[in-house]
């Protein structure tokens, strides 16, 4: 496979136009929102991937206003989720009522266009999820598009790199729904995937590891300065999982994953008072199915980002506080 990376947008002006018409029109109705999705993946981090939906993140309470806005300018009118497209559906086999990912009225809205054979021929958005998972008031998360292609689309705003990968690793552990949905997972893994390969890989070898520990156990890998930028930048909670992501090493069973996230959380306090979350463990819809159970030993090692004596970032895989007393044979 060959990987063609970009130096700027890989989508033109005119398509650019088109697919910002909604979060201009939010704009000028004074609504805060950012863009999302492929729009994002394309126009400012320079992703060569397909345009489908438009997606937009407002706040909670702006979710109805901003449907109102897009409709009164756009040809759009909010559909139930069920006329949305099949990828939202899961599967079957994994969830034998196929919920889809956006839920009625809760957390999300959805817009469709209503001639949607022409919006795709014309590279719009045939349909626009409204969602609400992302801070959106701070700036550091955020920026614009470098060369915009209108002046009233200038100040469009999009997630900034780090808050991208961040907001990435917050949904797949915190979910809007009570129970695992493998279709929103996967989702999120193939955003996680587009922009690591795109921003993070060396640009010479598609990798986001260094030559020279290729083959290599995950834990006496190295990662390209880049990923180490990004490691530095996104919260600490959030490191584990996307150092493994990173690596392409085994990712940890969804619980164990979220148990380690939060007792990261506990080990940053560094002695300090902590209140505990109450931890949300959505439930396996497959294992209530068969009645099967997950593993309920601890996570062993944990990945951490460091600063070497010279300077440098550098992985430390290490048992985190609460497994320390563990034997170190039983480490892995």
């Amino acid at each position: 496979m060959v990987v063609t990376f970009y130096d700027k947008s890989p989508s033109r002006p005119s398509e650019q136009l088109a697919r910002l018409r909604a979060p201009t029109v939010l704009l000028q109705a004074r609504i805060p929102s950012v863009v999302w999705g492929e729009n994002a993946l394309a126009i400012v981090h320079r992703v060569p991937t397909g345009l489908f939906e438009s997606r937009l993140l407002v706040d909670d309470a702006d979710l109805y206003a901003a449907a109102e806005a897009i409709c009164a300018r756009l040809p759009y009118s909010v559909a139930p989720v069920t006329e949305a497209h099949s990828q939202w559906r899961e599967f079957k086999f994994y969830n034998a009522d196929t919920p889809h990912v956006f839920e009625d009225g809760k957390t999300a809205v959805y817009l469709k266009h209503h001639n949607t054979e022409w919006a795709l021929r014309n590279t719009v958005s045939s349909s626009i999820p409204l969602r609400s998972n992302f801070d959106l008031h701070d700036p550091a998360r955020t920026c614009f598009n470098s060369d915009p292609p209108s002046p009233d689309s200038r100040d469009v705003r999009f997630p900034s790199l780090h808050a991208y990968f961040d907001a990435l690793v917050d949904a797949f552990h915190e979910p809007p729904h009570p129970f695992i949905h493998r279709k929103f997972q996967s989702d999120i893994t193939c955003h996680l995937a587009y922009l690591s390969l795109y921003t993070l890989s060396h640009r010479h070898l598609g990798a986001c590891t260094l030559q020279e520990t290729w083959g290599k156990p995950a834990v006496e890998q190295e990662l390209t300065p880049e990923c180490y930028d990004i490691l530095n930048k996104i919260r600490p909670e959030n490191r584990p999982f996307l150092i493994r992501f990173l690596l392409e090493a085994p990712i940890l069973e969804y619980e164990k994953s979220i148990i380690e996230r939060e007792e990261v959380r506990k080990d940053e306090r560094d002695g300090l008072p902590y209140t505990a979350k109450k931890l949300k463990i959505p439930w396996c819809p497959i294992r209530r199915q068969r009645g099967t159970t997950s593993d309920p030993s601890p996570p062993r090692l944990t990945p951490h980002l460091i600063r070497r004596s010279a300077g440098q970032f550098g992985l430390d895989w290490r048992p985190l506080a609460k497994y320390a007393s563990l034997a170190r044979q039983m480490l892995r």
